[in-house]
């Protein structure tokens, strides 16, 4: 099984780049400060205050206040307060998902800003190119990007090109790009690395190892990693050293060194323990188990994904839950106990697809007896289960004929089965045999359109690989925690620009049904539509890689 647990970046771009640090305020005392105002000035820096607070947590109320500032500044005729009160506008639409507005009212600051030279116009490009990238277009991105670069530059700001250098790598990185990601992103590193930027060299570390895993040189993506480790153990992080102890240990997987994986992913769950960190926790115990499946150490293997798996159902961590559930099924099918790993598997395409009807639990009804009549000694037991696994996936193409014609099949011999054994119980011995020279020759239709299952399980179980492990070290925000499974693969497919039609026929479902997900993705991702669905997937590398 290739594990779905893979080390992932959280691709943030600099907000702002400059200006002083706002300590966290109550919002009553700020508004109350706001109501004792003595003059304009004073409550437009009130305001601007709550503005920040607000930012990002109830922007509908930041954009309130954010206009009742424009038009103080528009009525004391001062340029930086209006630029500044444009900024804040043009990043509450952006995290609104409103990307027009937020374009013409960033386009107008910088229109200010170079009029006044205001120095602080690139970090309206740095507004502007997260923009361009939340919405899709990283060309003007780039530029947006490229132009805060060249102001960096020309103020020979060497810490301020360090930033918009990674920025720049971060856009070629949501694009698969990844020569052009570490090119700017090792550009970066040598600007940080020169100046000694010691608190930010970490994360420059992890982006590029991140990228080579990508690449699949995990040679050099351990290198990486273990540089970043190096660097949190000297700033004393302890939940970083315990995600780059994760980091290190998987890379080791990768590279079949499962005893140094081992070491570092058991020295990662003594950290994580001490930080109450469950869900990272539960990720671990599911490595762990990993790397003893490995190794053929199937009972430790069984062990900590158990472990996993039940820390995982308590804080309700479903990726991580089915990672497990699928670690399991293939622990148990080594150890040819084919029940319990049928079991296990079954719960993985469950969880993985939450909205089955009561069809299709039926039909795994059906199957499962059907499993059980045929099941006999071991070499008959491995080739039920790999029947049932190849059911069971088919189930999911219920529309196509050879999904229906084994239903039909099946049915028939239940029918025939029943209704003979009752009334002819002395032709059960015949029955039973003609039912088996049915089953084996449903064995040899399954056989001839294996390597097409292989493939197509191959291709589910990657995509699945993609998107569940971008959570592995990163928390992700609330909206996209909130998906299902089934929703978050909908959404990788969305940012790879396909059509409602392609989703469909890729998941074998109607367009109607693919059109409800959509509808539920954007709900609870809380954009208009699909253009800020696919930004933000692209924002957290959820991209579906296969086609």
């Amino acid at each position: 099984m290739i594990c779905r647990l893979k080390t992932t970046i959280l691709l943030l771009f600099i907000s702002v780049f400059f200006g002083s640090n706002i300590l966290a305020q109550n919002i009553d005392s700020l508004i109350t400060e706001l109501k004792n105002s003595k003059n304009s000035s004073e409550k437009f820096d009130n305001i601007q205050l709550i503005v920040t607070q607000l930012m990002g947590s109830d922007n509908s109320e930041a954009l309130k206040y954010s206009f009742e500032a424009l038009k103080i500044s528009n009525q004391i005729n001062d340029s930086t307060k209006l630029a500044d009160v444009l900024d804040n506008l043009g990043e509450i639409y952006r995290r609104l998902g409103k990307f027009d507005s937020t374009e013409i009212y960033l386009n107008k600051s910088i229109e200010i800003k170079k009029k006044t030279k205001n120095e602080s116009l690139h970090s309206t490009y740095n507004l502007l190119g997260k923009s361009y990238a939340n919405n899709g277009n990283y060309e003007k991105s780039i530029s947006s990007f490229m132009s805060a670069l060249y102001l960096m530059e020309d103020e020979k700001n060497e810490e301020g090109s360090a930033f918009y250098l990674n920025n720049i790598g971060i856009v070629f990185d949501i694009q698969g790009i990844y020569d052009k990601a570490l090119e700017y992103y090792n550009k970066s590193l040598e600007i940080k690395e020169k100046n000694n930027m010691q608190d930010a060299l970490a994360a420059s570390y992890n982006n590029i190892a991140i990228v080579y895993f990508n690449l699949n040189d995990y040679e050099k993506s351990l290198e990486y990693h273990q540089k970043a480790l190096k660097e949190n153990i000297r700033m004393d992080k302890k939940r970083s050293i315990a995600r780059s102890y994760n980091n290190v240990g998987y890379a080791h997987i990768y590279l079949g060194n499962y005893n140094q994986a081992l070491a570092n992913l058991k020295i990662a769950l003594k950290m994580r323990k001490e930080l109450q960190d469950n869900r990272a926790i539960a990720q671990t115990e599911i490595n762990i188990s990993n790397a003893f499946n490995e190794l053929n150490l199937l009972d430790s293997a069984q062990i900590y994904a158990k472990i996993g798996i039940g820390i995982a159902k308590k804080i309700d961590t479903k990726e991580v839950l089915d990672d497990g559930y699928e670690l399991l099924s293939e622990i148990y099918k080594k150890k040819k106990m084919f029940e319990d790993a049928l079991y296990y598997f079954e719960l993985h395409l469950a969880l993985k697809d939450t909205l089955r009807n009561k069809e299709a639990f039926a039909s795994i009804a059906e199957m499962e007896a059907k499993y059980n009549l045929v099941k006999k000694e071991k070499e008959i037991q491995e080739k039920s289960f790999e029947i049932e696994k190849g059911k069971l996936l088919l189930k999911q193409k219920e529309r196509t004929i050879l999904f229906y014609s084994v239903l039909f099949v099946i049915a028939l011999i239940l029918v025939f089965v029943i209704v003979f054994a009752y009334f002819q119980k002395r032709r059960v011995n015949r029955l039973l045999v003609g039912q088996n020279l049915l089953i084996n020759k449903k064995n040899l239709i399954l056989k001839e359109d294996k390597t097409k299952l292989t493939s197509e399980l191959k291709d589910k179980t990657e995509i699945l690989e993609k998107v569940y492990s971008d959570k592995q070290s990163v928390d992700l925000p609330e909206e996209l925690l909130s998906l299902s499974n089934r929703e978050m693969e909908v959404l990788s497919y969305l940012a790879l620009g396909w059509t409602d039609k392609e989703i469909s026929e890729k998941l074998f479902v109607s367009v109607s049904t693919t059109k409800t997900h959509l509808r539920r993705i954007y709900s609870k991702l809380l954009v208009k539509g699909r253009a800020g669905a696919v930004s933000l997937a692209h924002k957290y590398h959820i991209i579906g890689g296969i086609d």
